[in-house]
């Protein structure tokens, strides 16, 4: 509360990551960084619905051209 009454502002909203991760992933791929270590469960596509905590990543098989 105290924040708020004082001058903190807090913005929240969906984020778009699309613009920035062509950038993300060279810098990824360029300097070793441990992607991994951010992630807290590598779930299958299909478990999704119930893939809920801080950080999921989906695998799924490559989808046909």
């Amino acid at each position: 509360m105290r924040m708020y009454a004082t001058d903190v502002t807090l913005r929240a909203g969906v984020s778009h990551a699309r613009a920035t991760l062509p950038d993300l992933l060279d810098f990824v791929r360029h300097t070793g960084f441990p992607a991994e270590r951010v992630t807290t469960l590598l779930a299958d596509w299909d478990d999704a619905p119930t893939a809920k905590t801080t950080k999921v990543v989906l695998r799924r098989d490559r989808l046909a051209d």
